[in-house]
Parts: C-alpha cells; structure tokens; sequence
C-alpha cells in the first residue's frame, strides 16, 4: 500500500507537465570502448564489456522540432578480461557506477515521430564499484573501487560532451548516445579512469501530452 501510495506523486506529474513538455523514462546498454584497469597479470589494460543504465528525461519544446532535454541517467560501466596462463584461466571483472546529468538541444524532424539528432554538455559524478579476480571461477581478489584513491586515481567530477541519433515512433524513442570526457581525463596510459568515454543504446518512453 505504501508503494502504492509513493508512485502518487509521480504518476500526478506526468499528467500534469505543461503542454509543451514531456517526461521521459528511459533503460539501455552502455558499451564502454575504452581499455581501463589493471587485469591480473597487470599488464595492458581490461578491455570493455557491456554494462547497463537507467533514467529519466524532461523534454521541453521550443518549437515543433527543437527541444531542450536535460536528463538524470545512472550508468554501470563495465569491464572484463581473460588470462590463460598456462590452462589456469584468471578473469578480471571491472563495474563502475556513475551519475550522469547531460542537457541536450535535439532537433526531431517532426514532433511525435522521426528521425533525431541531439547535442550538449554533460556532468558525470563517479560514485564506487568494484574490481575482482576468479580463478577457475573462485574469487581470489576483490577491491572496492572509489573515485579519487590509488585504485580509481580518476576525480569524482567529468566534464563531457554528449552526442546522440535516433528515431521517436511517437511515445517510443529509440536512440544511440555517445559521450566523450573532457576533464579530469588520464595523463597517461598507466591510469586507471573509467570516465573516459561510452556508447548507450536506450529505448525511451514518453509521458504527457504531444
């Protein structure tokens, strides 16, 4: 019943956003291109695996194809790689959280449906993860990561870019979103960030009215 009684608010809102505006809930993938973290052997770098990431957007319409839309999205970034050595099989498994607050101009070719493209800064706040070793499928080291110590030197505020192409078929968007880190980036290849840049497909829903 409390459940019940919490989504309230939320639902009240959706319905109630101006006429010009709408809420969006989005979920999707995040592909992490960058090689990041130490793997067991401690040399090279743990390539990118495929993570995931949830939100919320508020899409503002300043004419019939031009909106502003700023964002709330949480990103599990990951990262993985394995070692044979000598038939013993080591993998090493990276997970990053973040905080992304991205603002975004997007032109869509028409209002409720159509192709779009979009652009603008963004904000990335490094929360914790976690970096482990199995062996044979046994856990044989496992840190906690935290932004701005020795295992993730990476500070807790990036600055990036966000660009990002889609299509809306009216309440249903489906769109690519690539995003680029500007500050706070490594000074060198032996640093262990995870905030340097990631690709999200999202599949988003629109709520008010059109």
């Amino acid at each position: 019943m409390k459940k019940l009684l919490a989504l309230i608010p939320l639902i009240y809102f959706l319905y109630t956003v101006p006429a010009n505006a709408q809420v969006g809930l989005q979920v999707g993938a995040v592909a992490s291109p960058d090689y990041a973290f130490v793997p067991y052997d401690s040399l090279g770098k743990v390539s990118g695996a495929i993570g995931f990431t949830v939100g919320v957007f508020y899409k503002y319409w300043l004419t019939d194809h031009v909106s502003i839309q700023p964002a709330l999205n949480f990103l599990n970034k990951r990262w993985w790689e394995e070692l044979d050595d000598g038939g013993t099989f080591y993998i090493t498994r990276v997970s990053m959280n973040y905080i992304e607050l991205p603002v975004q101009a997007v032109f869509t070719a028409k209002k409720t449906k159509g192709f779009f493209v979009g652009g603008g800064p963004s904000l990335m706040l490094g929360l914790s993860g976690e970096r482990t070793v199995t062996e044979e499928g046994n856990v044989i080291e496992e840190d906690e990561l935290k932004p701005g110590t020795e295992s993730a030197p990476e500070k807790k505020m990036t600055v990036a870019v966000n660009v990002m192409a889609g299509y809306a078929f009216k309440r249903i968007l489906v769109g690519l979103n690539y995003s680029k880190g500007i500050t706070n980036q490594p000074a060198n290849d032996d640093a262990n960030h995870g905030n340097v840049s990631n690709v999200n497909l999202r599949i988003s829903v629109l709520f008010g009215k059109q």
